[in-house]
């Protein structure tokens, strides 16, 4: 006997297909790495640290670290301290994102799902390195 999807769950996975798409593209959450992070804060919500501990943490490169953090403190998920020369990140959605993350984080628990947030993942950091390609020449002919 086939299975039958009701209404209200394709609506759901509708609706979590387009918060996931809200949230994976360019400039929002665009890389692994940016992912990775905000899902050690959320699991993690006491957490404050700075790049050189999540980056011994992640077993990732230090700048690369310094720089998924820059990116999702302009992106508006983490919050930063500025204390003794050094920049400590915590998890401080703002209002506009903090919905849509929370269903983000209930998808990625899915593993199904998770399939689906890595290869939306993807395209987003596709595009993202497209966008890079094609500022440089621009930057490096104008000045900016």
């Amino acid at each position: 006997m086939p299975v039958r999807i009701g209404i209200g769950q394709r609506y759901t996975e509708a609706t979590m297909e387009t918060t996931c798409k809200r949230l994976l593209t360019p400039g929002i959450i665009d890389a692994p790495l940016n992912l990775q992070l905000l899902l050690l804060f959320y699991r993690h919500t006491r957490y404050c640290g700075d790049s050189r501990s999540l980056s011994e943490w992640l077993h990732e490169e230090p700048w690369a670290v310094h720089d998924a953090l820059e990116e999702l403190s302009e992106a508006g998920f983490l919050g930063c301290v500025e204390r003794n020369g050094c920049t400590r990140y915590r998890l401080e959605p703002s209002l506009e994102h903090w919905n849509t993350f929370e269903q983000l984080v209930a998808c990625y628990d899915d593993p199904l799902r998770r399939d689906q947030i890595y290869e939306l993942l993807r395209q987003a950091d596709r595009e993202r390195q497209f966008r890079a390609i094609l500022v440089t020449p621009y930057e490096r002919a104008y000045g900016g």
